[in-house]
């Protein structure tokens, strides 16, 4: 049996969850989660109302494959900890059930893995992003998703760099295949 009040959550992998219930612990706490999103540096809101416990485990699942963390925290703290680090623009976005995701990777593979699973399951709402030091509404974050990842920019300015390079090649070389083909049939 606990005493005290209880303030909020904390999951740790090693002894499952534990219940914060001092200023100490509490102020603890909150500078290690500073550091987490400092480390993060991308993140975005998401409101869960509605969502069962299996598909929040599914959408875990899918948001760690991204390289990111999806972290459900008492709003009042999360507005603490962004007064902190001089993050302004969320308080609006901090009501009700919301999630924090912090992004460690590839920022717009996972807001396109929170797009999809938002688009298959209406009940999670994308309320707001950070990205690159700048705020980003629900509408923004939506454009994200709509972008290719960083990966298929790559393959997209590779191929538009060598295309023409390999037709340069190709003209470049015509003479010399053209004058081989005339000698061909010269000899038959």
């Amino acid at each position: 049996m606990f005493s005290g009040r209880l303030f909020f959550c904390q999951k740790n992998s090693a002894e499952g969850v534990i219940m914060i219930k001092t200023k100490q612990e509490k102020k603890e706490f909150v500078q290690s989660f500073e550091k987490e999103i400092t480390d993060a540096k991308n993140f975005c809101f998401a409101g869960y109302q509605g969502l069962t416990v299996k598909e929040l485990e599914d959408l875990r699942k899918k948001v760690r494959a991204t390289d990111a963390e999806f972290r459900v925290i008492k709003n009042r703290l999360v507005a603490k900890v962004l007064k902190n680090l001089k993050i302004s623009h969320f308080d609006e976005h901090l009501k009700g059930a919301t999630a924090i995701i912090l992004e460690k990777g590839d920022p717009v593979k996972t807001i396109k893995t929170l797009s999809i699973f938002s688009k298959n399951n209406n009940k999670l709402k994308i309320k707001a992003g950070y990205l690159e030091n700048k705020f980003l509404s629900g509408a923004d974050v939506a454009k994200i998703a709509s972008l290719p990842s960083k990966e298929q920019l790559i393959a997209s300015i590779v191929g538009g760099i060598s295309s023409p390079l390999i037709r340069l090649m190709n003209v470049l070389l015509a003479p010399i295949r053209n004058l081989a083909i005339v000698l061909k049939q010269i000899k038959n």
